[in-house]
């Protein structure tokens, strides 16, 4: 059951982007994510399981248009296309789902520090590495979805990775104030 709902959580980000502009729909599938991990044991394999689909499920809806232009104007036959879609989203789920285990596994930091501060932090340097290695793939970046927001104000200076940060502290502090904790 989690890991369906993890891929529907992540899945429903395909409305965040153009065409729908959804803008808003970034938030209750981050928090989803975040109050999911959190009733997971963090060294467990479930753990980068849960993660991993959930990001495996927003690459292949937001991309899957690669594979109308592999199928359709490639002539590629649909099981490959369809296959090497999978792959691609397999391989691009590796970054942010890395980004998240990586975050659980430092042990020195309190449930806030990790959530505020070396999550946005190694989710940036993922989404780095993701758009320059192998010659780079920076598509859905989150802070692609907020082209027409307030957070736009900020993209002149801080640039899309900027608006990512800001997607993601909005988020965790919105988990916060949802589960009323101190951390």
């Amino acid at each position: 059951m989690q890991v369906f709902l993890a891929m529907l959580l992540g899945a429903i980000q395909v409305f965040a982007f153009a065409p729908f502009q959804q803008w808003w729909v970034l938030y209750p599938s981050l928090i989803g994510l975040f109050l999911l991990l959190q009733q997971i044991d963090k060294s467990s394999k479930k753990f980068f399981l849960i993660s991993f689909c959930f990001n495996l499920a927003m690459f292949v809806a937001t991309i899957h248009w690669v594979y109308v232009s592999m199928d359709l104007f490639g002539g590629m036959p649909s099981i490959v296309s369809a296959s090497l879609i999978l792959l691609l989203c397999a391989y691009l789920a590796i970054f942010p789902s890395l980004a998240i285990w990586a975050t659980m596994r430092i042990k020195f930091a309190s449930t806030w520090q990790r959530y505020m501060l070396i999550l946005p932090v190694f989710w940036l340097l993922m989404d780095a590495f993701r758009g320059w290695f192998l010659t780079g793939f920076p598509w859905a970046y989150l802070g692609y979805s907020h082209a027409d927001t307030a957070l736009i104000g900020f993209a002149p200076i801080l640039g899309v990775q900027g608006l990512t940060l800001a997607i993601l502290l909005i988020s965790v502090a919105l988990t916060f104030i949802i589960q009323r904790k101190n951390y």
